[in-house]
């Protein structure tokens, strides 16, 4: 009995050694994708807050995507959208640390592992200028809102005053009647 009793304290110990060693890391990892992206490191440490400042100053979303995390505690919907935000929020840091897209969807998978490459490898952070809300462009979602509201959308009222547009590819703005983004080249 005493010898069973010493193999799962030994397996138990081993096991949560390599978790805090991977955790560490992780932290580690963490701390120093936040100060790629010139925010303080220390603020990668504070749970619920390291979300808020990825969302808002390293992804540079709408603070609603943040808010809309919190819904995973309702069944179903609210996990559902809790989900879609969550992916928004995770390829959209993806996206201010590469160019290529389809890097993007894989490092968005991957997320886990890519935080990694991202802190330590040579990739460096792009503080250009993207959709606030990610994977989908401001006019969708101003429509959105506006249908909550009962108002026009602000995509309907800054047509009149010339709107802004965002490169399908990277999610650069671009002006209106140009063929090419400034970003990645693609033709508009």
């Amino acid at each position: 009995m005493y010898s069973l009793i010493t193999v799962f304290f030994t397996f138990f110990m081993t096991f949560f050694l390599i978790a805090l060693v991977f955790a560490i890391i992780a932290l580690v990892a963490n701390y120093k994708l936040f100060e790629k992206a010139g925010v303080e490191g220390w603020k990668s440490l504070i749970p619920f807050y390291n979300v808020y400042v990825a969302t808002v100053d390293i992804a540079k979303l709408d603070v609603i995507w943040f808010i809309l995390l919190f819904l995973g505690f309702i069944p179903f919907i609210g996990g559902l959208v809790a989900t879609v935000a969550g992916i928004n929020i995770i390829y959209s840091i993806c996206r201010r640390f590469t160019p290529e897209s389809d890097l993007r969807i894989i490092a968005t998978i991957f997320y886990g592992i890519f935080v990694f490459i991202f802190a330590f490898g040579n990739f460096k952070y792009d503080d250009g200028t993207y959709s606030k809300n990610g994977f989908l462009n401001d006019s969708t979602v101003d429509n959105i809102k506006a249908g909550f509201t009962g108002g026009s959308s602000t995509s309907e009222s800054s047509s009149s005053r010339g709107s802004v547009n965002f490169c399908k590819n990277c999610g650069n703005k671009v002006k209106p009647g140009e063929k090419f983004c400034d970003n990645c080249g693609s033709k508009l």
